[in-house]
């Protein structure tokens, strides 16, 4: 059965797009952008054809915004200002079309900001937050409410408020160990390392599992950043001692890569060398085990098994289509 004119269209915007990602990680930026324009003007014409129909809209809108971004400081700014001031006209169309729909308000005030225009932008952000609002005015004694304010705050980059929210959840349902992990990625973009890690303490005396994994690597990430090592050992030695008992290699992995991360994390390297080989065991080809392993290496003092090993890593990561992998770490 051959596909209709729509669905033509629509597959040939999905392959453009596809294509376009491709080219971008092999680093060939204008042909990327090329291939971007013309997934644009198929999903514009499939647009245009049904105006009435929000999902082809909404495509539109989305992949704009991507080539909006994509753009960045490398074009002229009236290039930049044309791009943004299209998305703005595509999400002002799908508010008409679909009013109830609160992503709409929140992605055209971010093109509005991203525009200059920084008025039009808190009208749409005051209009999204909106509802969020009225759910803490009819019930503020439910954490779940301020929990979900809080985190639509943090898209709107407004962290003093989203702490403010969690902190007040967190006293409404002080053993709810999902809050205490909003409340500190509300805490990281001010710098505010130490309660950062107050907080994430309180998480991790909640769930001494496997499942807490996330939350220690946190806390040692804050404890260093606020120079506490003494705190940044004890996390370590913890999480050592939970992945000596298991035999998640994921989890071996990131007990061993948080030990390693700074000096003094732990007294005996070898203990971070021989949790990450036994990881790299099972998976010889994954590059952030590996890595891992030559950290460990390095602070054990094997500098020259460290050295061949990271070399090798290196060389792989500068190909051109090598997938970048960071963690939170760099970030």
């Amino acid at each position: 059965e051959q596909p209709t004119v729509p669905e033509h269209r629509l597959r040939r915007f999905y392959a453009l797009r596809t294509l376009g990602f491709t080219l971008l990680e092999m680093r060939q930026r204008q042909e990327a952008i090329d291939a971007f324009e013309d997934a644009l003007q198929t999903i514009k014409k499939l647009s245009s054809d049904q105006p009435r129909e929000p999902k082809f809209l909404r495509l539109m809108a989305n992949h704009l915004s991507m080539m909006a971004q994509q753009l960045g400081g490398q074009a002229e700014p009236s290039l930049r200002q044309d791009r943004w001031s299209e998305v703005i006209d595509a999400y002002s169309r799908l508010i008409e079309l679909e009013p109830n729909k609160l992503a709409h308000r929140l992605k055209r005030g971010r093109a509005y900001q991203a525009n200059g225009d920084h008025d039009q932008a808190q009208q749409d952000f005051d209009e999204y937050l909106r509802p969020f609002d009225q759910g803490v005015e009819v019930s503020p004694g439910q954490w779940q409410t301020r929990n979900r304010r809080g985190i639509e705050l943090l898209k709107l980059e407004r962290y003093a408020e989203a702490a403010d929210d969690f902190a007040k959840a967190a006293e409404l349902a002080p053993s709810r160990r999902l809050i205490y992990r909003n409340w500190a990625s509300s805490l990281w973009p001010q710098e505010q390392w130490q309660q950062a890690a107050d907080v994430l303490g309180e998480a991790v005396e909640l769930d001494l599992t496997l499942a807490g994994w996330r939350e220690r690597y946190e806390l040692a990430l804050c404890a260093l950043a606020a120079g506490d090592i003494e705190r940044y050992r004890d996390v370590c030695d913890l999480m050592l001692t939970i992945s000596a008992n298991v035999n998640d290699r994921l989890q071996m992995n990131f007990a061993a890569w948080t030990s390693v991360l700074a000096d003094r994390g732990i007294d005996e390297y070898e203990v971070a060398v021989d949790l990450t080989t036994k990881a790299v065991s099972s998976q010889a080809e994954n590059e952030q085990f590996l890595n891992t392993l030559g950290a460990a290496l390095y602070r054990a003092g094997r500098y020259d098994e460290a050295l061949i090993l990271l070399t090798e890593l290196t060389y792989r990561q500068s190909q051109p289509d090598h997938i970048e992998n960071s963690s939170p770490a760099y970030c």
